[in-house]
């Protein structure tokens, strides 16, 4: 329920190529370019992700690291050829990486880990050395703010796509302004949420399919009166196991919305299931799924969406509890 940064929508590089800087020209900014050179879409993981034998991270070449990386120089000027001697030294998990960071604007040190490392001793050294290697080489930007303070370690770092992964991704150049606490926090938590759909949910035999962050999940539709409205969710999952396909809206609560930002984001809800558009292409309007602290906060919503349900004749919004915790000591 939390606004990004960035209103352009963030596209995908999860595929490699060797002449996609060359190709950057010919496609429209914000545009990832495939393997082959044509656009990309939504990236979909059917796998876990966890695994250290996902990708091999290869090295950085000396002609690849920029001289912003020593203390005292200046951001490094990133022409064409140098994004193209950076691309080829990147692994095809690198660039994973650099999608799902530019996915969620933000991500922390210890969600990387989870995603693409692993959650024993090896796995934690080898992901702090590729962020390390990936902040170096400008690909990811550590922010200063770190969530946990000192006690949590490398775990607690903040990234963002560097001036470096912006231009590979196609995104627009611009100085990112250091993101407020709220922003942060709640960025994170939808964040995590996709941490736990990935690799805690495939355990259990629930298969993430898709995860659309915002804005990328954002629904336009025309009201009842013929204006312009956009549903804002925080997140799209569709998950499935061996019976059936789950489809979710998300909806991430930290306590700072009133209570008449909620019940209009609720009659938002009501009038697009009212649209059809959803039935139409899934055969089934999703599920919302809200996310909120246990104690009061918790209480008062539930009796918001126990009316709205009601409102709606059937159990349309569904809440769950969840102690919001910061990343933990690496």
């Amino acid at each position: 329920m939390s606004n990004p940064s960035d209103p352009t929508r963030t596209p995908d590089l999860s595929s490699r190529s060797a002449s996609r800087v060359e190709q950057a020209s010919d496609k429209a900014p914000g545009q990832a370019v495939s393997r082959d050179g044509s656009a990309s879409g939504t990236v979909v993981h059917t796998d876990g992700r966890n695994s250290s034998g996902t990708s091999s991270t290869s090295s950085s070449s000396s002609s690849s690291t920029p001289a912003s990386s020593r203390p005292g120089s200046t951001r490094t000027n990133w022409t064409r050829r140098r994004l193209d001697e950076l691309e080829r030294s990147l692994s095809e998990r690198d660039l994973d990486i650099l999608n799902d960071v530019a996915r969620f604007r933000l991500i922390s040190g210890a969600q990387v880990q989870a995603l693409w490392f692993g959650d024993d001793p090896a796995a934690g050294r080898s992901a702090r050395r590729a962020l390390l290697r990936l902040t170096q080489s400008e690909v990811l930007a550590r922010l200063d703010r770190r969530i946990g303070g000192v006690r949590a370690g490398s775990a607690g770092h903040v990234y963002r796509a560097g001036p470096a992964g912006k231009r590979l991704l196609g995104m627009r150049r611009r100085v990112d302004d250091e993101p407020g606490l709220h922003h942060l926090r709640h960025t994170l938590a939808v964040a995590q949420l996709y941490v736990d759909l990935s690799v805690g949910f495939s355990k259990s035999g629930l298969k993430l399919i898709t995860f659309e962050p915002e804005p990328d999940c954002w629904r336009d539709f025309l009201g009842g009166h013929g204006e312009s409205v956009t549903l804002k969710p925080d997140g799209f999952a569709s998950l499935e196991d061996e019976h059936r396909r789950r489809l979710w809206f998300i909806e991430v609560d930290l306590g700072t919305v009133s209570s008449t930002s909620l019940r209009n984001k609720l009659r938002v809800y009501r009038s697009y299931l009212s649209t059809g558009t959803e039935q139409a292409e899934h055969g089934v309007f999703p599920r919302v799924v809200w996310v909120t602290p246990t104690g009061e906060r918790r209480r008062h919503i539930a009796v918001l969406l126990q009316a709205e349900n009601e409102n709606v004749g059937g159990e349309l919004h569904r809440l769950i509890e969840r102690e919001w915790q910061p990343p933990p000591r690496a």
